[in-house]
């Protein structure tokens, strides 16, 4: 499933592009539906700066679901690479549930709009139990389709909090 939103904000396209690279783990206590972000190894090579991180959410999830993952299970591996030059971000997260049958990435362009930023936000979620042992045959499909739907419909509010998490780290707003 493909994604693509676009968000602006209030923060010169420099400004926004290096404090969430050098700092997101102080603008991740933006976010409610985390519950902790930890950088577990930076370093730059040539015009990058490449960073893998550790998240743990607190979402809430729908009923069936809630019932077979723990809101402990929701944390991912975040690696990124900084593209300096070009203000471009590629990601990849690695779930710590079902980590070999979900796939997220995608890219996180930063374009300057006067004294705003607009960040482009593209990716892809490929979810695929076809080879899940426990999972009836006849239930893949439908189980890939709801957990798609279910990871996308978290995505997007999750990129929108970050960078008004980001907005409001720079002009100094205490998070609530």
């Amino acid at each position: 499933m493909h994604f693509e939103y676009s968000v602006s904000i209030a923060v010169p396209v420099k400004a926004a592009y290096e404090t969430i690279r050098d700092h997101i783990d102080k603008i991740a206590v933006y976010m409610p539906n985390i519950v902790g972000m930890k950088i577990l190894e930076r370093k730059e090579a040539g015009t990058s700066t490449f960073i893998t991180s550790h998240w743990q959410g607190k979402h809430v999830l729908p009923d069936i679901i809630g019932q077979i993952i723990k809101v402990s299970d929701m944390a991912w591996i975040d690696r990124a690479e900084w593209q300096n030059e070009t203000r471009i971000c590629n990601w990849n997260y690695e779930p710590f549930i079902f980590r070999d049958y979900i796939r997220m990435g995608g890219t996180d362009t930063f374009m300057a709009e006067g004294d705003h930023t607009l960040v482009k936000i593209e990716g892809d979620i490929d979810v695929n139990f076809l080879h899940y042992p426990l999972i009836p045959t006849v239930l893949k499909n439908k189980i890939n389709e709801q957990i798609s739907h279910i990871l996308y419909s978290l995505v997007e509010p999750n990129f929108l909090m970050i960078y008004k998490g980001l907005e409001k780290y720079i002009n100094n707003i205490p998070p609530r």
